[in-house]
């Protein structure tokens, strides 16, 4: 995900073999033209919330690496305020790209993510 003069403020790698999801976060400033401006969450079947990160663009956010396990069925959910310049999931076992929009939802499969229609 990036943020003002594109600089990358977090990055999400999702490993189905290891059912694990890394959120690297860069220190910084994302944007200030922006309140709430970004959000990556993991979500069981059932609705239970298992990871939930806000980003705000105005507010300082310190550099962090954290690591959310993820199941087959879980829900991924991430929201950019400007995901459709500015966000980009790439699938590195065929490098196909697709911009995530202002939000978009996969579930986790035993094959990988599946976009979920909204």
């Amino acid at each position: 995900m990036k943020g003002h003069s594109d600089k990358e403020f977090a990055n999400i790698n999702f490993n189905r073999l290891t059912k694990e999801m890394k959120i690297d976060l860069k220190a910084g400033i994302p944007h200030s033209y922006f309140s709430e401006y970004a959000s990556i969450k993991v979500q069981k079947p059932s609705g239970q919330v298992v990871y939930n990160k806000d980003i705000y663009g105005d507010k300082y956010q310190n550099a962090a690496t954290q690591k959310t396990s993820v199941e087959v069925g879980d829900f991924i959910e991430l929201t950019h305020k400007e995901g459709d310049t500015r966000a980009t999931l790439v699938n590195k076992e065929n490098n196909k790209q697709e911009k995530i929009g202002n939000k978009i939802i996969y579930k986790v499969t035993n094959t990988g993510l599946e976009k979920v229609e909204k």
